[in-house]
């Protein structure tokens, strides 16, 4: 099975069914919901969500049902304190994308980071690719 770790970028266009990235993060979600695929994302992400959700829809409650139904299908991880440390001191040029990737790469046996901006992970050394490869490349 495999183990997919989505960047917030990825939770963002599948709640908000975003213009052409919508459609393949929901292809991708709709995995996860099928167990044909185990879905990751860290605890950052969820607070991000929250904050750039909130700034939209300005519903406390819709955005908390969305956080729930996340949890539902995807397994949130921790940040640890050397995470974010390494994270800090890291050759990438986006902190978040930093601290997705360090928290990503505890995580056993992950076949790919699926993200919208696969140049923001240029210096990972787990293979990343966007929804839309994903879904060409293996389904």
């Amino acid at each position: 099975m495999h183990k997919l770790f989505l960047d917030t970028n990825i939770l963002l266009d599948w709640i908000f069914d975003r213009p052409i990235h919508g459609e393949f993060a929901k292809k991708v979600i709709a995995l996860g919901e099928e167990k044909r695929v185990k879905l990751y994302c860290s605890a950052i992400s969820i607070s991000d969500f929250n904050y750039i959700a909130f700034q939209s829809i300005r519903d406390k409650k819709k955005v908390s049902y969305y956080i729930e139904l996340m949890t539902e299908i995807i397994q949130v991880e921790p940040s640890f304190h050397k995470d974010i440390v390494q994270a800090v001191h890291s050759e990438f040029n986006d902190l978040e994308d930093a601290f997705q990737y360090f928290t990503a790469i505890h995580i056993n046996g992950l076949t790919a980071i699926i993200t919208r901006n696969k140049k923001d992970f240029k210096n990972s050394k787990i293979k990343t690719l966007t929804s839309e490869e994903y879904l060409k490349n293996y389904w």
